[in-house]
């Protein structure tokens, strides 16, 4: 999946965690990848937390859009991971 923002790897467990941050100076986010075993195959787990910029304009944003948006794309990314691996 492409991204224009500029992220900086911070934890690599190898077959388990992927960790990030931001390198952007108007937009701050940390997160990770994560994978675990279950009885029936893997669990992805994606966390990000964000802040976006311009104070009360930025958080009026991100409650009526950006929220939602960024919920889409891990969505779809998701099932599109799904179907890679189940081929």
């Amino acid at each position: 999946m492409k991204t224009e923002l500029d992220y900086e790897t911070t934890e690599i467990i190898e077959n388990e965690k992927v960790a990030f941050r931001s390198n952007s100076k108007s937009f701050k986010a940390t997160g990770y990848h994560g994978l675990s075993p279950t009885k029936d195959g893997t669990k992805v787990t994606i966390f990000a937390d964000y802040e976006l910029p311009y104070s009360v304009f930025g958080k009026l944003f991100n409650k009526v859009t950006f929220h939602r948006t960024m919920e889409n794309i891990f969505a779809t990314g998701l099932k599109k991971l799904k179907g890679m691996m189940e081929k």
